[in-house]
């Protein structure tokens, strides 16, 4: 099925670049607006991290998130019981991995929320027309990697985005799991489950902030930045529509989803 909008060079996975790396040992990736510097003394590891995050990564700049790579595990395991360590006020880190970059995600995940906030790290795919971003949360297995797949011209990421409100509602995608950078306005969310057939219902705000707060990371041990972060999200629900969505896996949704918008 043609969706009823084009968009140039959009792809749904990231666009690996060769596992080039400065010879200061350091990486730059850019988490839809918070730069994370990476330091290792691995040329091999940060070249993994640069596969990983892809088109993410970028020129050097004043970093707001700083990870400190070794590839250690025995001594970081020995010492401290764990492979990462979160140092107080939640921007920098230590990791320890022999090779792969499963801890570093853990880690990023665990300090994106405090750096970010009031902006919101939201659990869900995101899609977009060129124009306007489609949110779609759900619990794991709801559909939102599914739906990435029905529309991959259109899906910017299927698993984390940073919801941001303002004078407009903006959506970015971030590169957990497979995702490109993108920045849009918000146009709605939809709260997905698979169905037998495609059905679309409006939910009220309380509704909407009940449902949406579930798919939310939250900075919970930072108690000022908790009630900011809340707020953006009751603005969000008062400025957006969202919706429950049941669907069928077929492009035939995107008709149900956009109706009206």
């Amino acid at each position: 099925m043609k969706l009823p909008f084009e968009i140039s060079e959009n792809r749904a996975q990231s666009e690996f670049l060769p596992p080039a790396v400065a010879p200061d040992g350091r990486l730059s990736i850019d988490l839809a607006g918070t730069i994370v510097e990476i330091k290792s003394g691995s040329g091999s590891w940060l070249g993994e991290a640069r596969d990983r995050y892809g088109s993410f990564v970028c020129d050097e700049a004043r970093p707001e998130i700083t990870i400190t790579h070794t590839g250690d595990e025995a001594t970081m395991t020995a010492q401290h019981g764990c492979l990462s360590i979160v140092h107080p006020g939640g921007r920098s880190a230590q990791v320890a991995a022999r090779q792969g970059t499963d801890v570093l995600d853990g880690v990023l995940r665990t300090l994106l929320p405090s750096v970010i906030a009031p902006d919101l790290m939201v659990h869900g795919a995101l899609l977009s027309d060129g124009k306007r971003g489609f949110l779609c949360c759900g619990i794991s297995g709801s559909g939102k990697s599914t739906m990435a797949a029905l529309f991959p011209e259109a899906a910017l990421c299927d698993e984390m985005v940073r919801l941001a409100a303002g004078t407009e509602v903006e959506v970015r995608s971030l590169p957990f799991w497979q995702a490109r950078p993108g920045v849009v306005p918000l146009a709605a969310v939809f709260i997905i489950e698979h169905g037998a057939e495609h059905r679309r219902i409006p939910l009220a705000e309380f509704e909407a902030i009940q449902e949406l707060r579930r798919h939310i990371y939250w900075p919970v041990e930072h108690p000022a930045l908790m009630r900011e972060s809340f707020k953006a999200l009751t603005d969000i629900c008062r400025d957006t529509p969202v919706f429950r969505l049941a669907f069928w896996p077929d492009p035939s949704v995107w008709a149900t989803m956009t109706e009206g918008l």
